[in-house]
């Protein structure tokens, strides 16, 4: 059952569905407007239907990272159609994941989250297809039939002016087009739309930017808004547009539409000749070169949402070990001891470390926690050497198949284990499960952030604390956290970056189950700025290299 395109589900239920659990703070509202449209279709559906998604600004991309954490059959079934991104006009125009403007990024980040967590992707242009997977972003596109019935009409050449419709942007290739046409004879009108958005690269627009090719056709070419009433031919650039309503009239009256290869409008008409290049258009308006289309047969829609794609593997996070370094401050530790010892689904050990404290106060408070629940609490003692050799320690240690480390002043939410366990059972390819975090203290509110990889890890660190189930498989590959960051503060963002460089892949649940507490003597609170730039250069120098 398909529950329908999200500007539609966008009308059901305006009225709040209920008041908000949460107050975002220091979240793109890309992200905040994503997360309540996942609320929004969270209650327009159910588990088993098909929730049909645009990619244009990553609004369905919660939703979507949240039906992938859980297991298939609770899930809903989100079908994206790609075409519409700014991810994509970004890789068509610049060819590099990097570098997107500051204005895009979380929309972009959240676009990338959408098209690697969504149950299937189409796209009625190949060209989509190509880039998604030209960057490792998704190989399985498929590319749907929407082509209309051939048109009988005359050949170009009538006498016309040439229309370009489309307004003047890099997007639309119009500096690529005028290059073609400048060796037509000198007769020829080229009429051009006069509107041009803003070129990102040059400063001004387009249509600044391609002013002196326009110079050199000189009087040539002449702004117009409308059609010409009967052009000779058009010319497309756009591979992700759908044609407007005057081009599809002037194409039903038999006017020639010289396409983009692979794109949308050449998927609409694939009788309709197809350019890639100034060389190529040159030779179809020279000759009326028209090359034959052609689609790779990609997986049934079918077959891909009846499907997880790989199945999910219920025996991993059996047994879950949970780490907590102590050092001197015992303060805020039952908060945190208890979060952990009453998770609805139980930790399979909980290892206490004393960092070298020294102190009778903390003694006790470990001897306490181990006789209250001897079953399942260890406490391991070692010399003053830092917070990473103690977690290291800790990793050394564990019995486990999965674990997290949780900071002695901050706490998990009850269900922080059920669900990073249920969502790393539910996709074998992932290596570690985050979520988002709570603050507390002398600083409330959620912040919500995009899933870490490379790209996203080159930016910012989107983890707080170590809040994060990790399969052991990481411990047993060799990665540690480094002990000289211990008094930097940047050290779980360089564990993150060493996961990612190994070739590991995080999940994402996008729900604030880790809760952390924000005091004067936390460790944020105490970092200076030259602390941070120092960690950030040693963890993003792995992400380069990936």
């Amino acid at each position: 059952m398909v529950a329908g395109l999200i500007p539609l589900l966008r009308q059901i239920g305006r009225e709040p569905i209920s008041p908000a659990k949460w107050r975002f703070t220091e979240t793109p509202e890309s992200l905040v407007e994503s997360w309540s449209e996942s609320q929004r279709l969270e209650a327009a559906t159910k588990a088993g239907d098909v929730v049909v998604a645009t990619d244009r600004g990553g609004l369905a991309g919660v939703f979507a990272v949240a039906q992938a954490a859980r297991a298939f059959s609770e899930r809903r079934r989100v079908v994206v159609v790609a075409g519409e991104s700014h991810l994509l006009e970004h890789l068509w125009v610049a060819g590099t994941l990097d570098g997107v403007e500051p204005a895009w990024e979380a929309a972009v980040d959240w676009e990338i989250a959408l098209y690697r967590h969504a149950a299937a992707l189409v796209t009625p242009a190949p060209l989509a297809a190509s880039l998604l997977a030209r960057f490792g972003l998704r190989s399985d596109v498929i590319v749907i039939d929407v082509a209309q019935p051939a048109v009988a009409g005359p050949a170009a050449g009538d006498g016309g002016p040439i229309w370009l419709p489309e307004p003047q942007s890099r997007r639309a290739q119009t500096g690529t087009i005028l290059r073609a046409l400048a060796d037509l004879p000198a007769d020829v009108v080229i009429h051009m739309n006069p509107d041009a958005e803003s070129d990102r690269v040059w400063v001004g627009t387009t249509r600044d930017a391609v002013a002196a090719m326009a110079s050199m056709l000189g009087s040539r070419v002449e702004a117009r808004s409308r059609a010409p009433r009967r052009p000779s031919f058009v010319v497309l650039g756009d591979p992700f547009a759908v044609p407007g309503r005057q081009v599809a009239h002037l194409r039903d009256r038999g006017v020639p539409v010289i396409v983009p290869k692979d794109s949308v409008a050449s998927a609409l008409w694939p009788d309709s000749a197809t350019w890639s290049g100034e060389d190529g258009l040159q030779s179809i308006i020279s000759g009326w070169v028209a090359p034959g289309a052609t689609v790779e047969v990609r997986p049934t829609l079918t077959a891909m949402l009846s499907s997880p794609g790989v199945e999910a593997d219920p025996t991993r996070a059996r047994s879950v070990s949970v780490g907590v370094p102590v050092f001197r401050d015992v303060r805020f530790l039952d908060d945190c001891v208890e979060s952990i010892v009453g998770q609805t689904e139980p930790a399979g050990e909980i290892i206490l470390i004393d960092d070298g404290s020294h102190s009778d106060l903390v003694d006790a408070a470990l001897s306490d926690w181990e006789a209250r629940v001897p079953q399942r609490i260890r406490v391991l003692r070692q010399p003053n050497r830092g917070v990473c050799v103690a977690r290291n320690t800790m990793l050394e240690a564990m019995l486990g198949d999965a674990f997290v480390l949780v900071d002695a002043d901050d706490a998990l939410a009850p269900t922080f284990i059920e669900q990073t366990a249920g969502a790393l059972r539910a996709n074998p390819g992932l290596d570690a499960i985050a979520t988002w975090t709570e603050f507390f203290g002398d600083y409330a509110g959620v912040e919500g952030k995009p899933p870490f990889d490379a790209r996203v890890g080159r930016r910012e660190n989107p983890i707080v604390s170590t809040g994060v189930l990790v399969d052991m498989s990481i411990r047993d590959r060799g990665i540690r956290f480094s002990p000289d960051l211990a008094f930097i503060y940047c050290e779980d963002w360089d564990f993150w970056a060493q996961i990612v460089a190994a070739g590991g892949k995080f999940g994402l649940v996008p729900d604030p189950l880790v809760r952390h507490r924000v005091h004067r003597d936390s460790g944020a609170s105490r970092r200076t700025e030259l602390a941070h730039r120092i960690g950030k250069a040693r963890a993003t120098t792995r992400l380069w290299r990936v």
